[in-house]
């Protein structure tokens, strides 16, 4: 089998036919379609093994209790059968010829990732508009020297667990933790800020990047969740003066696989960090302060 698609499923029933027909239609049929209801609150729990039901040996269904986009991606890798990944959003669809120019590529560039372009549709009206290239020349890393140690810190990062959340929890010094996944960093600091109804202060300069970060933020390799994320929640975070479009998009850029942010006592704060570290986490920073005012994110530096 060439292909797994992995389809995380959480309360996106008024999309997810359009989804899962769009996979099943595919000119490439071999495939498998896997669906992680990710404790689905409304119809799409039940849609899903609706499918399975119609597309037996082709549609593999996984229940589980909430626990967030990773875990759910997680648990379909865990399933997967293909040779290749195709991470599919519930809401998302495929155009019918997209496997097979995805299968084309990587035959002919003998590739291991493919990053392929998109169409932003707007409602209510339902427009449609072709997004940017990301690359003008269509490749991201070109030869083994280049990828290998861009792929190895990209490794490293998403596979690490957030377990030492679970010693941090028991530390009455420790007073809020959240992991930095969907909403970025702004958007996890902004829910810290407002259940503590109080300013979140962040030094940009201290925040700790994965290497080749911000060399493509400034080629445009930014996601349209992050245009999203900002027009949700921008109007409650303070920019440095002069912070470029591509430094706020680090900022706003939603996390596969992200770390902690945890909030403690100032005087514990070498402490916890210096634990951290000898934990196993080597990029651990402190990377601001929480002040008293209003619930918001103000970003230094």
């Amino acid at each position: 089998m060439f292909f797994s698609v992995l389809v995380p499923v959480y309360n996106a029933e008024p999309y997810l036919k359009d989804c899962l027909d769009s996979v099943l239609r595919q000119s490439e049929q071999d495939l498998e379609l896997i669906l992680v209801n990710d404790g689905s609150v409304d119809g799409g729990g039940m849609l899903c093994d609706r499918y399975r039901a119609l597309y037996p040996g082709k549609v593999k269904v996984l229940h589980q209790s909430n626990k967030g986009l990773i875990s759910a991606r997680r648990a379909g890798i865990a399933a997967a059968e293909g040779e290749f990944c195709v991470f599919l959003d519930a809401d998302d669809t495929l155009e019918p010829e997209a496997l097979a120019t995805i299968r084309e590529t990587l035959e002919r560039e003998h590739a291991d990732i493919v990053i392929f372009n998109y169409y932003n549709r707007y409602e209510p009206e339902f427009t449609t508009a072709v997004a940017e290239a990301v690359f003008a020349d269509n490749a991201v890393f070109r030869g083994e020297a280049e990828k290998k140690p861009v792929y190895a810190e990209m490794i490293a990062s998403t596979t690490q667990l957030n377990s030492v959340g679970h010693a941090l929890a028991k530390d009455a010094d420790v007073h809020a933790i959240t992991d930095v996944t969907g909403f970025g960093l702004l958007g996890h600091g902004l829910e810290m800020a407002r259940g503590s109804d109080a300013t979140l202060v962040v030094d940009m300069a201290a925040l700790p990047f994965l290497k080749d970060a911000a060399a493509l933020a400034q080629q445009g390799c930014v996601t349209g969740a992050s245009h999203r994320n900002w027009a949700s929640y921008g109007g409650s975070v303070a920019l440095a003066a002069g912070l470029a479009d591509w430094q706020r998009h680090l900022l706003t850029d939603p996390q596969t696989s992200g770390g902690l942010l945890v909030a403690c006592a100032p005087e514990r704060a070498d402490d916890l960090l210096k634990m951290i570290v000898d934990e196993g986490y080597p990029a651990a920073r402190i990377v601001g302060r929480v002040v008293a005012g209003p619930p918001a994110v103000r970003i230094d530096g």
